[in-house]
């Protein structure tokens, strides 16, 4: 992040509400500190909804997650991170949000527990109606596990009716224009970027 003033620019794009396309990725799941039985109800759950808004009258932005794991997380442009719990779980991340200088809304959450980080990067694709997750989970002794997730852009009705809107855009995901991510890479200072095909 260049400075204070970028953090932000580009996030347009991102505003909105998106679906998973799905997210029961055991292995990654278990790894992130998931307990078992939260694990089988996600599964079996609707995708979550992800909502992005941009907080009036403050340089900031929220991402409310809507659904088996849900959260809600302010990112002020004035602090470089924040600090906040799972509710499900009870694990505390500290988050460093900002956009890339390649328009990627980039996450990086550490837990505090025991250092387990998580690295996110969204990528807009099929024409500004989806975006794609890559998370990249390293865990203590340097072992990877990673998942990709499909996101849909769902309108405010679909928003409140999740199993409905499901079902009326599952074809969709499945044809999706959307690029698979690569596997980051870290540059020479140390800090990690994520690459994109």
């Amino acid at each position: 992040m260049d400075s204070k003033e970028d953090k932000w620019l580009g996030i347009e794009d991102f505003l909105g509400s998106w679906q998973a396309e799905e997210t029961a990725n055991d292995d990654f799941m278990a790894a992130a500190g998931v307990p078992w039985l939260l694990r089988k109800m996600a599964k079996r759950a609707t995708p979550p909804i992800h909502h992005i808004t941009r907080e009036e009258g403050m340089d900031a932005i929220r991402i409310r997650v809507e659904g088996v794991s849900g959260n809600d997380t302010l990112y002020p442009a004035d602090q470089e991170s924040v600090t906040y719990v799972v509710e499900r779980t009870g694990a505390k991340y500290e988050d460093t949000t900002y956009m890339d200088s390649k328009g990627r809304l980039y996450s990086q959450k550490v837990r505090e527990s025991d250092s387990f980080t998580v690295e996110a990067t969204r990528e807009i694709c099929d024409g500004g109606d989806a975006h794609v997750m890559l998370l990249v989970g390293t865990k203590t002794d340097g072992t990877q596990v990673k998942q990709e997730i499909i996101f849909r852009r769902v309108s405010s009705a679909e928003s409140k009716n999740t199993a409905e809107a499901k079902s009326s855009y599952d074809d969709d995901y499945k044809n999706a224009n959307c690029e698979s991510p690569q596997a980051e890479s870290k540059s020479g200072d140390g800090e990690s970027k994520a690459s994109f095909k």
